[in-house]
């Protein structure tokens, strides 16, 4: 069967899940897409670009392919306003080969360019959003039997809110935490409902680290 469109592989949310009312999670990794009719209901990803008053997603780093994204959803499209350029998206619709057009239809989750990189903590602790799913949090103030500090691997979400703030899902191999996150300059303010630190219970308060020059 000739491969018509190919959406990179991707780490998505699937099942009953809307970010938005936060119902049960089921996490699909890696999952390749391929689409063999136009039109065809599709799952995809890929960072936004906007130019001329459009907005375009680019589904494949390796090359310079952008597909137009057309939605009709006022809610959507009111999300999808809140990203510039370089930020991510993960949702579903359809696609047409002829016109490379993508008619967006659910959002799943967004990631933030500007989120991505090392912050600080009011413990001294650092939050390293590796990319757009990835979080490692280092706790140089804690270490193991062999002396290396702490380091903790987490997976997260994020989502937009209509106050203008960012939904953030947290999920490691045991838990679950739901959260709101603010950014406001050069500062981010994370607060969970149900626990991820027990030295945060006024909220992580974050500050983007400068790096050094050589």
């Amino acid at each position: 069967m000739r491969k018509a469109f190919d959406l990179y592989s991707h780490t998505t949310y699937v099942g009953q899940m809307n970010f938005f009312h936060l119902p049960r999670l089921t996490i699909l990794i890696t999952a390749v897409l391929f689409i063999t009719v136009p039109g065809f209901a599709v799952e995809f990803s890929g960072t936004l670009v906007l130019k001329n008053n459009k907005t375009f997603l680019k589904t494949n780093p390796k090359n310079k392919q952008l597909y137009l994204l057309e939605v009709k959803d006022g809610r959507i499209q009111n999300q999808l306003s809140k990203l510039k350029t370089g930020d991510f998206i993960s949702g579903n619709g359809s696609f047409t080969v002829k016109s490379h057009k993508i008619y967006l239809r659910s959002l799943h989750f967004v990631g933030l360019k500007k989120l991505i990189g090392e912050w600080e903590s009011q413990h001294h602790e650092v939050f390293h959003f590796e990319d757009f799913t990835n979080l490692t949090l280092y706790k140089f103030l804690s270490f193991d039997a062999r002396g290396i500090p702490s380091v903790r691997k987490v997976n997260y979400r994020l989502a937009p809110e209509s106050d203008g703030n960012w939904s953030i899902i947290l999920v490691n191999k045991e838990t679950v935490n739901i959260g709101k996150l603010e950014i406001r300059r050069k500062r981010i303010t994370i607060n969970i409902y149900d626990g991820f630190l027990d030295n945060y219970p006024n909220g992580i308060k974050l500050s983007r680290i400068k790096k050094m020059n050589p």
